[in-house]
């Protein structure tokens, strides 16, 4: 399976990371309120297609008959490490299926002083995540969090699961062992209708 593991942070951050502190507080929280991507163009109770937007943040190709399972989650999340054997192998049963599954994190993977992500995978060599990875984009993490009205996108983790469409099939806000059995029927119904459009 092609994997995806990036981090994409603003062009903002790309300039002045290297200097932090160049610019006062107020100039940065003014900046960032006008340029960051406006998420709302695509609203969470819209019709819209859910993987197009999703696919056009991440510049990635996501086939238009792709049924996606999004996972929203956090390396210092402890529900979102105890669920991913349950994901792993999800991924591994429907790996020869039209379905795509990609995790976002709005943690940076080379930040320093709040998180280091190649310090983590040394202490957790053990720790295999199947889905493809996205770390860092502002853009998609505000979108995807749109989505989740029951904590007001601050649940970690949750799920989005997509249908073949693109439009947007569940929410699933937190951790559950319901969720291994939700996320396997709702990919089963949506196959089984793939299935009987192309015949």
């Amino acid at each position: 399976m092609k994997r995806l593991f990036r981090y994409q942070p603003t062009d903002f951050y790309k300039i002045h990371m290297t200097k932090p502190y160049t610019f006062p507080a107020a100039f940065i929280i003014i900046f960032l309120a006008f340029a960051l991507p406006d998420a709302s163009l695509y609203k969470a109770d819209s019709p819209a297609n859910v993987r197009k937007a999703i696919s056009d943040m991440i510049d990635e190709d996501i086939k238009e008959d792709e049924i996606l399972i999004v996972n929203f989650w956090g390396t210092w999340c402890q529900p979102c490490i105890g669920e991913i054997p349950d994901l792993n192998q999800i991924v591994e049963d429907y790996q020869n299926e039209k379905v795509r599954f990609i995790a976002f994190s709005d943690e940076h993977p080379d930040k320093l002083g709040m998180f280091n992500f190649r310090n983590y995978n040394n202490k957790r060599p053990d720790l295999i995540f199947n889905y493809e990875q996205v770390f860092g984009n502002l853009e998609v993490n505000r979108y995807i969090k749109s989505f989740e009205t029951n904590k007001k996108g601050r649940a970690v983790p949750f799920h989005l699961l997509i249908k073949s469409d693109g439009t947007l099939g569940k929410v699933l806000p937190g951790a559950s062992t319901s969720y291994n059995r939700i996320i396997r029927e709702f990919i089963d119904g949506k196959l089984d209708n793939i299935s009987v459009a192309t015949h």
